[in-house]
């Protein structure tokens, strides 16, 4: 899979099912990394959308977006791992 996000057009190539159904999970992801632009395939991991100068700054990063989500993450996570982590727990929570 992989998913073009950009909040203005959102572009879905090869397995679509998964795309549409964690496309908002997805977007969460990212936006709490500070990145609602971001481009993200099946290929995306955290590390990739936090500083990678300052590995200090990379945690902090990292803490606040998992504060934000609610659940906690590592940066060797793919996104799309966590985007369903983050659907189940949403699910669940109902």
């Amino acid at each position: 899979m992989t998913l073009i996000t950009d909040h203005k057009n959102d572009i879905e190539w090869a397995s679509r099912d998964e795309a549409l159904e964690l496309e908002s999970y997805i977007s969460q992801v990212v936006k709490s990394l500070g990145h609602p632009e971001a481009l993200v395939t099946d290929e995306s991991y955290v590390s990739d959308f936090l500083c990678i100068v300052d590995e200090q700054e990379a945690n902090l990063e990292l803490s606040k977006a998992c504060l934000e989500l609610g659940m906690t993450f590592d940066k060797k996570e793919l996104v799309i791992s966590v985007a369903r982590r983050l659907k189940d727990e949403k699910t669940n929570s109902l």
